[in-house]
């Protein structure tokens, strides 16, 4: 970008900001007002991910019926069907696939679930799909009043049947184009056909006990949900189905929403809902260029007027802590032993300092406390000023680390006034030519390193001696800045970071990846020839985000996950059980929300389901970038609050600046919030402060139902070196209780700060002896952390070896200790005992096993050859492949996981559809040590690499084999 340009935008910047701070929010409600949601009618969507795209379909929907008082809360989850759940919804609206292959049966508990629910005076709306869910079950069935039994499709119009019932008074009906239903089953009693199609019953009512249901049969796609007769008789519907009297709710209700637009010439992409309506009224979009229509740009909300548009499950509430003019574009929050939030303001993003005529440097730290215990923050000091997008913050040795590409400081108040003294660069090397791309999420490891994570900008730097060139992946570093480790590649670029209580990491990356982990070190490989690092594995079965409007937007992955921040856990015990360590947070600001994602264990990994939001919204403004369980146990929200959120450039009017980024004047940089979502369902904690504890008290902190209170406790305890703490601490250690979720978190805290103080590194210390103890600990958790904190040694491997971890119930603790073993001593014992893990079909299930096999394999010189003294070369190779191979490839011509290998030599053919192609010996040896690269038809990716495991002997020795199957 030229000189002129450049200060002609910075110019354009500071009047666009001047405008924004005169016009301010629009005029909405005063932060007194009761928020207009305590009177609004709360219905459950159940979904699904089947083929009528129900977590789309609510973009049509949902601010119609907002507006009409109505809050739709959108899930996919089945087992959100249950009493507790539904009773505290008006209704439940059902529009999904529940039915064969994936439901050949309703689960009986869900069907007692709805039944009763309905009986008991609820509500029950299934629309079109619904009525051909749940085939099996009659009592579903006679719920609904019928059953879809076929359709073709039409353009057409229902002829209204009862125009004097309440829904019916006043509707005139629709036309639209709508698969036309033939249903079967009909339960006619208590059932009132509203409408038909010609003959056919369409739009139903029926009473069962005290409830009501309202079914119809429209809503097949977009061209009736978007339809506004389709809106209106929706609304009829489910006040009747409510219990609400229509006719008096429709004469007293308005349709309104408290957004305000203007119209400006500015460079930005359309929303999605312009580009959909351009795609069907022209053609393709020419994303080179813009059109006046898109223009339309909404002002933003006050405070308090934007939690009235938030959607939260009943039982939860959204509060403002604090916004706009104390704090601004908050792009990290943090909460110290104290209990006082950190905030960082990044009003320059994403703009480096070249960029600014004045060199920039107008972000800032501030310190956020509520002195008054209303919930509010009173009280805001400026920690430091003068930065340039500063990423993340954590606390260390009286001061704070942060992130600043190109430099990692260390920033400390030494004179009480909290206002930061110091300034040192601990390193450097962070590229900044993509200021989104940069290094984030700085968080305290149970390892006592700090971890974060980086994007393609990229690494180049040298740190305690060490030269280090790496990009896109997760990494940790000693709090003094003295070693630095990269740990994993990610597969894009990387913005989110969280732990869960036993200590794996989870991570967030751009472009359909909101969930991965961290598996193994990258370094564990370079030990290896011929075995290559893999970037971590995608937890998330779909890219699809559950927005609530098409009015967002997106350069890529429209609709989906394109710019995923933040990866926190609920960590703490404040919230219902369903939460406790398994449902993690994402943000995706560029559709106004924040993910609820379930972590379940999968073999050696996770997956990681999204069924539903924890908070979304419809104001085109809300743009949560992160979720973090504060101190209290609920969750806070940092919202950006900025109506441009995209980066990357789209257009030819949206030229690149330094930083990589999408020039727009409309860039906002007044306003900002943080909010608490408080579940009401409990008493609110007594604040909490560290400040001052005593090693007694923080060894009981260590097992506080709450990690950040947890983690805070176990970093002072490691930085005051305390030995004292010991005995307390192996107490701990060896407590075999266990807590409702399998987790006995002081215990792990305990080790990890025995770890800390150094007092592991002696085999036969009491503490050491305690961690061997640990072992065979009831949690899985604890004692993939006890294998974990000891230290090399023959002793360890030994215990290890006694403990059958290698043989561990739960496939975590399998492949934590695999990975211990790759930094543990040689061992002949050790290699047999490794060897027979790949033995082992349910270890086969899952890549990263195998893969931390062979690497400690290669360390413990793993012999898969069995005898092979005096034996021929066939004979050797039946062995090797016996030991090695036949798990996942059988020779009788069946298959569990790898394709036959008595026919590897006709694979070749296979994989290029070529009968003329036949293998040779290298086809088989790459196979085996490159096994990934090529794919047999109908296996997927995921067989470990022997490189390293097997000697050019004994790959000789496997072909010889394998060429005398037939």
């Amino acid at each position: 970008m030229s000189k002129n340009i450049q200060s002609k935008l910075w110019g354009v910047l500071v009047l666009a900001s001047i405008v924004l701070a005169l016009t301010g929010c629009t005029s909405g409600s005063s932060q007194n007002e009761e928020r207009a949601g305590d009177s609004r009618l709360n219905v459950l969507f159940l979904g699904d991910d089947g083929g009528h795209e129900p977590s789309v379909r609510i973009r049509d929907v949902f601010r119609p019926m907002m507006d009409r008082g109505i809050e739709l809360f959108y899930t996919s989850d089945l087992q959100d069907i249950n009493l507790q759940n539904l009773r505290k919804y008006d209704a439940l609206l059902l529009y999904a696939n529940y039915h064969e292959p994936a439901y050949p049966e309703m689960p009986s508990d869900v069907e007692e679930a709805l039944i009763t629910y309905v009986e008991e005076g609820g509500g029950f709306i299934p629309v079109h799909s619904a009525s051909g869910n749940f085939r099996d079950s009659e009592r579903y069935i006679n719920l609904v009043g019928g059953a879809f039994l076929s359709h073709e499709v039409d353009s057409f119009r229902t002829r209204i049947a009862e125009p004097d019932h309440e829904i019916m008074q006043g509707f005139n009906g629709f036309e639209s184009w709508d698969e036309t239903y033939v249903h079967q089953k009909h339960n006619e009693e208590n059932r009132t056909v509203l409408s038909y199609r010609e003959d056919e019953p369409w739009t139903w009512i029926r009473t069962q006990g005290d409830g009501r249901v309202f079914y119809t049969a429209w809503g097949h796609d977009e061209r009736t949900w978007q339809n506004s007769g389709f809106h209106e008789l929706l609304e009829r519907g489910i006040r009747w189905a409510a219990g609400q009297d229509v006719q008096a709710e429709l004469a007293s209700r308005t349709i309104e929403n408290p957004f305000e637009y203007v119209v400006l010439d500015v460079p930005f992409p359309p929303p999605h809902e312009e580009r959909l309506r351009y795609e069907e009224e022209v053609g393709p979009m020419d994303r080179q260029g813009n059109n006046p229509r898109y223009y339309r740009k909404q002002k933003p909300l006050d405070a308090i007027t934007a939690i009235d548009r938030m959607i939260v499950q009943p039982g939860y509430r959204v509060e403002l802590f604090a916004s706009e003019p104390d704090i601004v574009n908050p792009i990290y929050m943090d909460w110290d032993e104290k209990g006082r939030l950190w905030v960082i303001e990044s009003i320059e993003y994403p703009y480096p300092r070249e960029f600014w005529p004045d060199n920039g440097g107008k972000d800032r730290i501030i310190i956020l406390e509520d002195t008054n215990e209303d919930g509010k923050a009173d009280t805001f000091t400026v920690f430091a000023d003068s930065l340039n997008i500063p990423t993340s913050l954590e606390f260390v040795n009286g001061g704070i680390v942060v992130h600043q590409a190109p430099q990692t400081l260390f920033l400390m108040d030494t004179d009480g006034d909290d206002k930061a003294d110091v300034r040192e660069i601990l390193f450097e090397g962070w590229n900044q030519w993509d200021t989104h791309a940069g290094p984030n999420n700085l968080h305290y490891g149970l390892d006592n390193w700090l971890w974060g994570v980086l994007g393609y900008a990229g690494m180049e730097g040298t740190v305690g001696g060490e030269r280090h060139e790496f990009r896109m992946g997760i990494y940790r570093f000693k709090e003094d800045g003295s070693k630095l480790e990269f740990l994993q590649r990610t597969n894009n670029n990387t913005w989110g970071l969280g732990f869960n209580e036993q200590g794996n990491a989870f991570i967030s990356t751009a472009n359909g990846n909101p969930s991965t982990m961290f598996t193994i070190p990258r370094g564990h490989y370079e030990e290896v020839d011929g075995l290559n690092d893999l970037v971590t594995d995608r937890l998330a079965e779909s890219a699809r985000v559950i927005t609530l409007t098409n009015l967002f937007r997106q350069v890529d992955w429209v609709g989906a996950f394109t710019s995923a921040a933040g990866h926190g856990l609920y960590t703490a015990r404040e919230w219902p059980s369903e939460y406790w360590n398994q449902r993690a947070f994402i943000t995706e600001p560029t559709v106004q929300l924040v993910a609820e994602m379930t972590l379940e264990k999968e073999g050696d990994s996770y997956s990681a389901g999204y069924p539903r939001n924890l908070i979304a919204s419809d104001d085109e403004w809300f743009s949560p970038v992160m979720a973090e369980v504060g101190p209290d146990g609920h969750v806070w929200i940092a919202d950006w609050y900025n109506y441009i959120l995209q980066h990357n450039a789209e257009s030819d009017r949206q030229e690149p600046t330094p930083g990589n980024a999408y020039a727009n004047p409309l860039r906002d940089r007044q306003h900002g919030r943080i909010y608490r979502i408080v579940y009401e369902g409990t008493e609110e904690p007594e604040p909490m402060s560290l400040e001052g504890a005593n090693t007694e008290q923080l060894v009981e902190i260590l097992s506080h139902t709450n990690m950040l209170w947890r983690q805070h406790a176990q970093r002072l305890l490691v930085e005051s070196g305390d030995e004292d703490a010991i005995p307390a601490l192996i107490d701990l250690v060896e407590d075999a209780s266990v807590d409702d979720v399998g987790i006995n978190a002081g215990a792990i805290h305990a080790l990890w700060t025995l770890h800390g103080l150094g007092a592991l590194n002696q085999p036969g210390s009491q503490a050491y002896d305690a961690a061997i103890g640990a072992l065979k600990h009831p949690s899985a958790g604890v004692r993939a952390n006890a294998v974990q904190v000891l230290p090399p040694s023959d002793q360890s491997v030994q215990a290890i070896l006694n403990a059958d971890l290698l043989e561990d119930s739960d496939l975590n603790v399998r492949l934590r200790t695999l990975v211990v073993m790759t930094e543990q001593p040689s061992s002949p014992e050790a290699g047999h005992a490794i060897s027979q893990v790949l033995l082992q079909e349910e270890n086969m299930t899952g890549e990263w096993i195998q893969q931390a096999a062979i690497l400690a394999g290669a360390v413990h010189n793993m012999d898969l050859a069995g005898n092979d003294e005096g034996v021929g070369m066939v004979e050797q190779g039946r062995q090797i492949y016996e030991n090695a191979c036949f798990t996942c490839h059988t020779t009788d011509g069946t298959s569990l996981v790898g394709p036959s290998l008595q026919r590897l030599w006709m694979s070749e053919r296979e994989i290029q559809g070529d009968e003329t192609v036949s293998a040779d010996e290298n086809y088989i040896r790459e196979s085996i040590l490159s096994p990934n690269e090529k794919i047999a038809s109908g296996y997927n990716p995921g067989m470990p690499s022997y490189a390293g495991a097997l000697s050019e002997q004994q790959i000789d020795a496997i072909i010889e084999y394998i060429k005398t199957l037939k």
